[in-house]
């Protein structure tokens, strides 16, 4: 990636493109920090789930440029995490 005058500002390119190399890698580096703060300051389960959907979400929308892809990702994810306690309360 060339710095130029347009981009130097992008900071989310840079990121990845100058410190992890890869959007999947950066993917797994921020879903494990994420995990992380999580624990450390003992976040609920449902803050959770959003969190790592909305950044799932972000970093695919800003990859493929397309906002679909996070509102896809936020509604069924949103509809398993509504089902999954209904299913695993059946036995």
């Amino acid at each position: 990636m060339t710095i130029t005058q347009d981009n130097y500002l992008d900071v989310f390119n840079l990121f990845i493109n100058e410190f992890v190399g890869d959007v999947f890698l950066f993917l797994i580096i921020g879903l494990v920090l994420i995990g992380f703060l999580a624990l450390k300051f003992r976040l609920p389960i449902e803050v959770v789930v959003f969190v790592v959907l909305v950044f799932i979400g972000g970093v695919m929308s800003y990859v493929f440029n397309s906002l679909a892809w996070m509102l896809i990702l936020i509604i069924v994810g949103g509809i398993i995490y509504s089902l999954l306690p209904k299913l695993i309360s059946r036995k």
